[in-house]
């Protein structure tokens, strides 16, 4: 349950890539807790056997139903705990798969329609597929619309900006190379900003 603890991240920006290493792959949470809920089985299916050695018929069940809490409080109280620990599991699991379904919702809010490479190795299959999916209706209702919600909802003071490339942008601009220094529209470089691909030059 260390992995669940570990959620709780400041309220305010999605996850910088100082933080990156702290959103762990979702399946190394599933797997320990289904190596805890093995565990549990194990163990009940001992108490089960303890129970099956009786070999009691009608007559001596009943008595033994009625002195249980005296006779085998010790199985009782194993088989309860067992129970609620596997209760407590479910719960801290569907806590945490919601939590990252509202952070990878979040991220494409932050960094746009890519997901950052400090990220993406750390998604399954379907965390990205839901990002996309995300991003799609998202998309849809901005075309619908005809509105960009990712926009400032405070207008610039300068529709141009200087930047300077922190990482190389592969194809999307053969000009925006590593520690290169431009002067551009800031509603073009606005996302790579998010990105972390440029960073913004203040006088």
């Amino acid at each position: 349950m260390e992995k669940i603890k570990a959620l709780r991240w400041e309220t305010g920006t999605i996850i910088p890539d100082s933080l990156a290493q702290k959103f762990v792959h979702v399946d190394q949470v599933l797997n320990l807790c289904q190596r805890e809920v093995q565990l549990f089985h194990q163990y009940d299916q001992l108490l089960t056997d303890y129970m099956t050695d009786f070999e009691l018929d009608l007559s001596a069940l009943r008595a033994f139903q009625d002195n249980l809490e005296t006779q085998s409080a010790s199985v009782h109280c194993g088989l309860v705990v067992n129970h609620q620990c596997l209760l407590r599991n479910k719960r801290c699991l569907i806590a945490y798969v919601y939590h990252r379904m509202e952070k990878i919702k979040a991220l494409r809010w932050e960094t746009g329609t890519i997901i950052p490479d400090s990220l993406a190795q750390n998604l399954c299959q379907r965390e990205v597929q839901l990002f996309h999916q995300y991003d799609q209706l998202l998309t849809d209702y901005m075309t619908d619309f005809e509105l960009d919600l990712s926009a400032d909802l405070k207008p610039p003071k300068d529709l141009y900006v200087e930047v300077r490339v922190l990482r190389d942008c592969g194809e999307r601009s053969s000009d925006l190379t590593a520690h290169s220094q431009h002067f551009l529209r800031r509603v073009v470089v606005e996302q790579l900003i998010r990105q972390g691909l440029l960073e913004q030059i203040k006088r």
